[in-house]
């Protein structure tokens, strides 16, 4: 029996030194994700990733939305979660600095407020008081009577806020219909979405754009690969399939020979935001092979410990593009800090911004889905069946630990049990004495 007892308690302890060394999840085994999050997670200035800096001597303001970016990123991985805390809590402190900004005099976004309510609802935080405040009721606050979700000032969304706006209600109670009826009205006749959408049914996309009286709109002909991407994703956590297909559809088309995604007309060279963006709602559509092939371009342009050349020091980082990943591998990466005198353009901002929404081919959890499904691993069934998912399913709320915690837990219950065995043959022997 003494033998038993000690067996016992050395395989607990066994199991216990052993659980945290872990292999790296099938789906990221090239070290691409985590390689590209812990670049993110040491470019960090205080809990938020910077916006772009203009004098060395001047700290860079934190950039919320991109900070939320990122979260997203590290959510979509079911990963680091100590790190995902850390940004929700930093997140939920800064609610009212990112959505009403102190250069807004009274200034409320709406975009920014949606994007606060979708990272409460992927973060497992309570949408009614993240940091104290109830962003699901401030997000219904700036939607108007049509659905389009507004500033306070009047200044209607694009389809990023529209988007979140969708997939933060969704995910925390149920989304409006004049919402979800609003960004359908905004479908193009050839399936895709505008980035900028208008007050009535668009049409017609390219019409609209060349009517268009703004002179933002005409930079943009219509439709748009990311507002596109962002609206598949929105319109099937909302369960509208049908629409969601037609896009995708349309999306698909859109691919270039080499797997990369641009902004058609208004940005002719690849560009890995888009991409990743696009590989993301792609895989929701069930275009699987689509979606491996974009995330496989966005590789060619991620610095490793080979191609990295001048810009060593930021091996896991994703250029915007071609470019920029020339430029970076060949003279570094200028940054506007005081130990480079002469960098008068931050260099760094472009690379944030790819990054963050680069990641998410790599990982290919919908956004309708992220907190609730896993990564697919490369044995994972070709078709992600969307219709699948439930309508207004939103992100989901549960928090799900990695694994090693899980085998350390079941090694400590083992060591537990071994030490009770021990002391209670102890026990034994005493009062056979």
């Amino acid at each position: 029996m003494r033998k038993l007892f000690s067996i016992l308690a050395a395989a607990g302890l066994a199991v216990a030194i052993a659980a945290p060394a872990q292999a790296a999840p099938a789906w990221d085994s090239d070290g691409s994700w985590s390689k590209g999050v812990k670049w993110l997670e040491g470019e960090l200035v205080n809990g938020a990733l910077p916006a772009p800096a203009w004098d060395p001597a001047t700290p860079a303001d934190p950039d919320w939305g991109m900070t939320i970016d990122m979260l997203i990123a590290v959510r979509a991985s079911k990963l680091e979660q100590p790190l995902a805390q850390a940004l929700s809590q930093n997140i939920a402190a800064n609610v009212d600095s990112y959505t009403t900004p102190s250069w807004g005099a009274g200034l409320i976004i709406g975009g920014a407020t949606a994007k606060v309510l979708f990272a409460s609802v992927i973060s497992g935080g309570d949408p009614l008081s993240f940091g104290g405040h109830n962003m699901r009721q401030r997000t219904l606050d700036r939607i108007d009577a049509g659905g389009w979700i507004h500033d306070s000032d009047g200044n209607g969304g694009n389809m990023f806020d529209q988007s979140l706006a969708v997939l933060g209600l969704a995910g925390s109670g149920g989304v409006p219909d004049n919402v979800v009826q609003y960004l359908l009205s905004q479908q193009c006749a050839e399936g895709g979405f505008p980035l900028f959408p208008t007050a009535g049914p668009i049409g017609n996309c390219q019409a609209s754009a060349a009517d268009a009286n703004d002179d933002v709109k005409k930079l943009w002909p219509e439709p748009h690969v990311d507002g596109t991407a962002m609206a598949i994703q929105a319109l099937y956590g909302a369960g509208k399939k049908q629409q969601a297909d037609k896009a995708v559809a349309w999306l698909a088309g859109m691919q270039q020979p080499n797997g990369s995604f641009f902004d058609r007309w208004a940005s002719p060279v690849p560009s890995t935001n888009s991409t990743g963006l696009a590989a993301q709602a792609l895989y929701a559509g069930g275009k699987v092979d689509q979606a491996s092939k974009a995330a496989a371009f966005i590789r060619t342009l991620q610095l490793t410990t080979a191609n990295a050349g001048a810009a060593s020091a930021h091996v896991g980082a994703i250029a915007k593009g071609t470019a920029d990943f020339a430029d970076g591998t060949a003279d570094g990466i200028c940054e506007v800090k005081p130990e480079f005198e002469n960098c008068f353009i931050d260099e760094m901002d472009p690379w944030h911004r790819a990054t963050t929404q680069a990641l998410l081919a790599f990982t290919l959890v919908p956004m309708h889905r992220i907190g609730v499904d896993s990564p697919p691993t490369p044995s994972s069934p070709s078709s992600p069946s969307p219709s699948a998912s439930a309508p207004g399913s939103g992100g989901g709320l549960p928090v799900t630990g990695p694994a090693a915690f899980t085998m350390a837990g079941v090694g400590a219950a083992v060591v537990l049990a071994g030490m009770l065995l021990l002391a209670l043959a102890r026990r034994r022997r005493v009062s056979v004495r």
